[in-house]
């Protein structure tokens, strides 16, 4: 029998050497671990209880999670709004002061805490505040925006629950600016590439009771849209105060009723939508979450069609009037696009990064001492012109424009030199060069 490891143990992969300190969750695949390197620094590590070396696919998992982790960190805002691995290795261990003979197949991420999870922020609020109905759409607005920038890359997260999204609370003033990042992606699905588990009846599709799609209950590969499924879920749970299935949760339900009702489409909401919470003006995005409830994934609307919606209730009162007939979605632009011609009606432009915030009103030239502020010492790769300008264009809409004198390194928006003048979205991310001196656009 495999040994599993333990508080103590010590591995190495090729590049770090690490050692196991705390024991802190047991997972139905994976041990999760708080663990130093041998620069003590430290990081988050899973210890996989499977695959082990008798599955015939361990080692195809480990090239399957190398190239999940290479699409998430390809495109930069997802980067910025996913927890990736940063080490992924099969490898012998110390146990007890002995090495093993058998090798474990280990994932190292960075430790991510302090944050709160969206969970927690629908169920207790902002400080012991309840949100408002826009801070509400605020935050399913960024929510879905990460989804759908996950499906983009081709990834399904296959386990979403409010617990795997945290909200990272950007700045310190009164403005409640949060940017979502997504986690517990190390068995999420490629939509373009068989997993190497599947047809493995011990393993089969991660997911977790109250939150599993009807793909999930089926035993069928879970898609992107399983995930609009769980993500409507989650959305109901939000906006409207309901799980869509609670009935079927309860500590009295039969272990068999959230399976049937959700197999069926039978919801407590009946056949309309419900009624949101105070202040939440989302009519159409309701209609498309309560499509999204469907027992059959055709008929859901994709997450970039949910976050469209939302982002429409945030600029225009939330569509078409209550009870208005709304015809079916058009398809949607692809989300690059779309949100590249997005246009804002917050006052405040917000530039957060690694070590610190700034957010201007008008118009603003952005130079080395700006940057400073917001990325350290980045900023030494911007010259002594503006790196960039920041201008309120028509309709309120905020722009990112190059400075008349081009700079010492080219400004990049969202991996893309800014060649021309560009309409900026929340989530947008401005670099000097691909990577250098990030910092993420938000408003208030």
């Amino acid at each position: 029998m495999p040994i599993v490891p333990s508080s103590g143990d010590r591995v190495a992969s090729p590049r770090h050497r690490y050692t196991l300190l705390k024991l802190l969750n047991k997972g139905a695949c994976a041990n999760a671990f708080s663990v130093t390197d041998e620069n003590g620094e430290k990081v988050f590590l899973k210890a996989y209880t499977s695959p082990t070396t008798l599955k015939p696919w361990y080692d195809d998992y480990l090239r399957y999670e190398i190239e999940l982790n290479r699409r998430l960190g390809a495109e930069p805002v997802l980067a910025q709004q996913s927890v990736r691995a940063t080490d992924v290795f099969s490898a012998t261990f110390e146990h007890e002061g002995r090495p093993t003979r058998n090798p474990n197949v280990f994932q190292v991420f960075p430790f991510v805490s302090g944050n709160r999870n969206l969970g927690d922020l629908i169920d207790a609020g902002d400080g012991g505040r309840a949100l408002s109905g826009p801070e509400r759409l605020m935050v399913a607005t960024i929510f879905l925006a990460a989804l759908a920038r996950l499906h983009e890359a081709k990834i399904v997260h296959a386990d979403l629950k409010p617990e795997n999204v945290q909200m990272v609370r950007l700045g310190s003033g009164k403005e409640l600016l949060f940017r979502p990042l997504l986690v517990d992606l190390d068995f999420s699905v490629l939509a373009d590439r068989r997993a190497p588990w599947h047809g493995d009846p011990s393993v089969g599709y991660v997911g977790t009771p109250g939150w599993f799609s009807p793909e999930h209950l089926r035993g069928d590969v879970p898609t992107t849209a399983s995930d609009a499924f769980t993500a409507s879920l989650i959305l109901w749970k939000l906006l409207a105060g309901a799980h869509p299935f609670a009935s079927a949760l309860g500590d009295d339900a039969e272990p068999g009723d959230y399976r049937e009702r959700v197999l069926a489409g039978r919801h407590d909401f009946g056949p309309d939508a419900p009624r949101l919470l105070p202040g939440v003006a989302a009519p159409d995005l309701a209609r498309l979450l309560l499509r999204a409830l469907s027992p059959d994934p055709a008929r859901r609307p994709s997450v970039a069609e949910l976050h469209a919606a939302a982002v429409a209730a945030r600029r225009g009162g939330g569509g078409a009037a209550a009870g208005a007939p709304s015809a079916e979605p058009k398809a949607t632009p692809p989300l690059v696009s779309r949100i590249s011609s997005r246009v804002t009606s917050l006052s405040r432009l917000v530039l957060t990064g690694p070590n610190g915030v700034f957010s201007t009103g008008g118009r603003f030239a952005v130079t080395r001492a700006t940057l400073r502020r917001v990325v350290g010492d980045d900023a030494r790769y911007a010259g002594d012109a503006p790196q960039f300008l920041l201008e309120r264009g028509d309709g309120d809409a905020w722009l990112a424009l190059p400075p008349p004198t081009a700079p010492r390194n080219p400004t990049y928006r969202n991996g893309a030199p800014l060649a021309s003048p560009a309409v900026l979205a929340s989530g947008d991310v401005l670099s000097i060069g691909p990577v250098k001196a990030a910092c993420t656009v938000s408003f208030a």
